[in-house]
């Protein structure tokens, strides 16, 4: 039993009992009920350990967390890589050639961080079925501890369940959880810095070169109109909608963010990039209010090459944001269409972020959904907000229901 000793036999959080729905359930008959096996607990445990397991889920969480830092900073998809291959891919974003004061730790973090991926994983496999369980001595000391099946973890120091027994604690994997997640927020953190070490150098190398310095574009507010006027004629989802309108506000909200400008190559790349994300969330979006297949944008997504964004403006974005494409090898054609996708995922955090943070989901749901509506002008009156979110198919689940993509957009727009 002392190997446990440590798990709380409930959990509170900031002073309130957290319930997992068994547990409440259980909670609850054994109020109406007077069956005393329903009360029994032989050990210094309860049998069904659903503090244990709720320890496990918050874990899980915790490490959504880290995979969201993976996605947002390092364009690494944990879900489609094994914890080795996620390590693998985020020691090439460090080479020997960083000043980086944290020596060995580096390497010893990004394993970590590489195994937080798998214990992931492994969490997200047992969802809907997780149980902890307990058997007990006569004296009521635990003899044998049941769970998730989680895999061996060596820079983690956690122990693997051999035939499902566990051999790591929950407190234990929540603690692996939080600190992992820490550890990649931080090689994030040092990999912003070396970029912008790294940009200082060329511009100060680069000033030594020229007699003149850089200029902005004087035309920086023509250059983004044109960008606007491109991507209207990728926002063709409606035959009849107001998607121009909508892409003219979104440009003004996305400018007021900070994220769309053209006044100079780079932030004119990224304001493509920006508007290309933006076509790539509205089609995701009403992917999910259509009852169509998620992730379709990927197959349109190479129509914006010299549509809306330029080989050049993906060649400074693989450059400055460091995507890895080997763009100009003579021996190979240049997977512009691959860029463009790698390129949607990154910025697609950014301009999901700023619309939740400017309008929160409610209103997010209402201006993409106002879409397919002819004649509509944003931003959106409040009595035409109310109609749409407050609409029954949004609160009951019939076949025209605009649930998903809610739940979609409620869920932070992941693409």
């Amino acid at each position: 039993m002392a190997w446990f000793a440590g798990v709380p036999l409930q959990l509170d959080i900031v002073g309130t009992r957290f319930w997992m729905a068994s547990e409440a359930l259980d909670a609850q008959e054994d109020r109406r009920s007077s069956d005393p096996s329903l009360h029994d607990q032989r050990g210094e445990r309860p049998g069904r350990d659903w503090a244990a397991v709720g320890l496990f889920l918050l874990a899980r969480v915790q490490l959504d967390q880290l995979v969201e830092i993976l996605d947002r900073e390092f364009g690494i998809q944990a879900g489609a890589f094994s914890g080795a291959e996620v390590a693998r891919r985020l020691g090439t974003c460090f080479d020997e050639a960083d000043d980086l004061s944290a020596g060995d730790d580096l390497s010893y973090e990004i394993d970590t961080v590489g195994e937080a991926v798998d214990l992931w994983r492994a969490l997200r496999a047992a969802e809907g079925r997780m149980m902890v369980r307990h058997g007990f001595a006569p004296d009521g000391s635990i003899t044998i501890t049941t769970g998730p099946d989680l895999p061996e973890l060596e820079a983690l120091g956690l122990r693997g369940s051999e035939s499902g027994e566990l051999e790591a604690t929950p407190t234990e994997v929540l603690d692996r959880a939080s600190s992992c997640t820490l550890a990649a927020a931080r090689l994030a953190v040092m990999r912003r810095h070396r970029e912008r070490q790294q940009a200082g150098v060329k511009e100060e190398g680069a000033g030594s070169e020229r007699t003149t310095p850089e200029v902005e574009h004087e035309d920086g507010p023509k250059r983004l109109r044109a960008l606007e006027q491109a991507a209207k004629s990728h926002f063709s989802v409606w035959w009849i909608g107001s998607e121009d309108a909508f892409v003219e506000w979104a440009v003004g909200t996305l400018q007021a963010a900070g994220l769309v400008a053209a006044s100079d190559d780079v932030s004119e790349a990224r304001a493509a990039a920006c508007l290309m994300s933006l076509w790539a969330l509205h089609c995701e979006f009403n992917a999910y209010g259509d009852g169509h297949s998620a992730g379709d944008w990927r197959h349109d997504v190479g129509t914006w090459v010299d549509d809306g964004i330029t080989t050049e403006h993906l060649r400074t974005l693989n450059s400055v944001d460091q995507l890895g494409w080997e763009l100009d090898d003579p021996d190979f054609e240049a997977p512009f269409v691959d860029v463009c996708a790698n390129v949607v995922k990154r910025y697609s955090r950014d301009v999901a972020g700023a619309l939740l943070n400017e309008l929160g989901d409610s209103l997010t749901f209402a201006y993409f959904w106002a879409t397919r509506s002819e004649d509509v002008d944003y931003p959106l009156s409040p009595e035409l907000v109310h109609e749409i979110v407050n609409d029954e198919s949004v609160l009951f689940d019939d076949p025209h229901s605009k649930l998903p993509a809610f739940d979609w957009v409620q869920s932070g727009m992941h693409l």
